[in-house]
């Protein structure tokens, strides 16, 4: 697939530590107690961003129909709002979560409304227990991190099967992350699964520890030299994939997008 990338997504090193990433919604960090949080562009102002570059292009009505049918719009938000709710009360987070999910698809019908089409076509990818992102400490509780994403990702799922503005290719992050571990687990272990995990044909070395070390003690002491191998670590930092992993996921992104095409065609 031959592509033209244009990438939103923010991610901030602020002076007192660990990377920050963009949230669904900022003002929720206000209902949250989350003030002092680093804000970057949530969703609504990467969309505002995406559509004033585009309104601002002098293109013909036919030019506008090809981008239209051959734009795909990626939508990976979840990782940072969970991580936002953490400790929060556990009702007011389920709450947080509802919010957010009908704010990515009013987002959703917004860019349908103001792009002058119903025929969108989007990836959505489910978000990831965070409880196994080297970032997290495991000191603190890991119960309603693992309750919290199970609401989202339904709650996500039950949304995108509603919409109807375009096609929504719905892809489950959090089963790709932890086939990846499991592989590699089980054959630490000696153990080969039906499924064919446990035979690290992907060559992890690692699939816990970060490649690079970020933070506030590494940023001062100015020592974020990568790891030696970093294809054979599972995470580029404390909170990101790294390159191998994202290669793989580029791959059963591109696989279950044709599978998931054939079977619209074929009415399943």
């Amino acid at each position: 697939m031959s592509c033209h990338q244009e990438n939103l997504a923010q991610t901030a090193n602020p002076l007192r530590g660990k990377n920050v990433g963009a949230v669904v919604d900022n003002d929720e960090l206000d209902l949250l107690g989350r003030l002092s949080q680093t804000r970057l562009a949530d969703f609504e102002s990467q969309l505002e961003q995406w559509l004033a570059a585009e309104s601002g292009l002098s293109l013909s009505a036919e030019a506008v129909q090809s981008r239209q049918n051959h734009t795909i719009f990626v939508v990976s938000f979840g990782v940072w709002d969970l991580w936002s709710l953490i400790g929060k009360d556990y009702d007011a987070a389920r709450q947080s979560i509802e919010r957010r999910i009908a704010r990515i698809m009013e987002h959703l019908d917004t860019l349908s409304a103001r792009w002058g089409t119903s025929n969108l076509k989007v990836i959505l990818t489910q978000t990831v227990d965070v409880t196994f992102l080297p970032g997290f400490d495991a000191t603190r509780s890991s119960k309603d991190p693992v309750q919290l994403l199970a609401h989202w990702n339904l709650k996500l799922r039950e949304a995108a099967a509603q919409w109807t503005q375009g096609t929504i290719y719905l892809f489950d992050l959090n089963e790709f992350l932890m086939d990846r571990i499991r592989d590699y687990q089980l054959y630490a272990a000696g153990i080969e699964e039906a499924s064919g995990l446990g035979q690290n044909l992907d060559g992890w070395t690692n699939v816990v520890e970060p490649c690079v070390a970020s933070g506030f003690q590494v940023m001062m002491s100015k020592e974020q030299e990568p790891c030696e191998q970093p294809g054979q670590y599972l995470f580029w930092n404390e909170m990101h994939l790294g390159p191998s992993a994202h290669h793989l996921l580029a791959r059963e992104m591109y696989r279950g997008i044709d599978v998931f095409r054939l079977n619209a065609t074929a009415g399943i």
